[in-house]
C-alpha cells in the first residue's frame, strides 16, 4: 500500500500536466488559475472549503485531468469535510 500523497504534490503534477494535455488557452489559464488558488488555500493553516470546492468544481470541467483530479478530491476530503456535515 503506497502512503498518501500530499494534496500539493497533486497540486503541482497537474500544474504540469495541463499546459501539456490543455492546447485551448482559455481552458488552460483556467485550468492553472484554479490550481494556483487552490495551491494557495492549501498553504493556509486553515484552508476555507469553500474556495477548495470553488476551484474543484472549475478544474471538473476540464476532462483531460479526470483522473489526476479524483486522486485530489479524494486527498483533499479530510479538508473539505466541513462542506458535508
Amino acid at each position: 500500500v503506497q502512503p498518501e500523497r500530499h494534496p500539493l504534490l497533486v497540486i503541482k503534477e497537474l500544474k504540469e500536466l495541463i499546459p501539456l494535455l490543455i492546447k485551448e488557452p482559455g481552458i488552460r489559464h483556467k485550468g492553472l488559475d484554479s490550481l494556483e488558488i487552490l495551491e494557495q488555500e492549501m498553504l493556509e493553516p486553515q484552508p476555507r472549503y469553500a474556495i477548495l470546492l470553488g476551484m474543484i468544481a472549475n478544474l471538473k470541467s476540464i476532462p483531460e485531468i479526470k483522473l489526476p483530479l479524483q486522486e485530489l478530491q479524494r486527498l483533499l476530503q479530510s479538508y473539505l469535510s466541513p462542506a458535508l456535515q
